[in-house]
């Protein structure tokens, strides 16, 4: 599965850098303490960046930029439940942000919350349809539905918009196998009660053959 993206520039794309002068002393000290936390974020110094965020909020309860980073750092920690209503927050504030939509994704994904993931992933693509990413997660959402069919489709997707996105193409070959597994089974289960009688069966088995091929059955 895809990291976080917890980077300089996803942050930037989120629109959640501040630097600007307030006059209000608490406001400024909640922009301090979230500069501070982004800083401590970028360079892996996760905890002491929940520090920062939770600072920040405690001046300021709405500043959705600390919502932001707070659900980011609690992601990265793997502690899903946590960071899922920050990032739930941040983008209620922010909802034609496409990259806020694809960390509140991902995380519902980590945390197995398939059905939540998807929905929010294709409120993503409605906004921004070309993340090869997001093609990617949609698809391995799919293939642990079962829905192979649909799962195959969004790999596709993602390597359309990335032929050398090697992760796509390694999945398009799994599922591949497994419609072919697949298949072998559902055949292996109709020969269980294979009735010689069954001339629409044998019709159809023979159907399936492909040229050259050959097929004995022991009665």
């Amino acid at each position: 599965m895809l990291p976080l993206l917890i980077t300089t520039v996803a942050m930037i794309l989120a629109g959640v850098l501040i630097f600007i002068s307030m006059k209000d002393r608490e406001a400024n000290l909640a922009v301090n303490y979230y500069n501070a936390g982004v800083s401590y974020l970028q360079i892996g110094e996760v905890d002491k960046a929940i520090i920062q965020f939770q600072k920040a909020l405690e001046k300021n309860r709405v500043l959705s930029a600390a919502h932001y980073g707070l659900g980011l750092a609690y992601a990265s920690k793997e502690k899903y439940q946590e960071a899922i209503p920050e990032l739930e927050f941040a983008l209620k504030q922010r909802q034609t942000n496409p990259v806020i939509y694809y960390n509140l994704g991902s995380t519902y994904l980590y945390a197995r919350d398939y059905d939540r993931a998807q929905a929010v992933f294709e409120r993503a693509l409605a906004l921004k349809p070309r993340i090869k990413e997001i093609y990617f997660n949609l698809g391995w959402i799919l293939k642990e539905k079962g829905d192979l069919a649909g799962a195959k489709e969004n790999f596709a997707k993602a390597l359309e918009l990335d032929s050398q996105y090697q992760k796509a193409r390694k999945y398009l070959g799994v599922l591949e196998e497994m419609e072919k597994e697949k298949k072998k089974a559902e055949l292996l289960e109709v020969l269980k009660h294979f009735d010689e009688k069954d001339t629409e069966f044998m019709i159809q088995l023979s159907s399936d053959q492909k040229p050259g091929s050959h097929r004995t059955i022991s009665i």
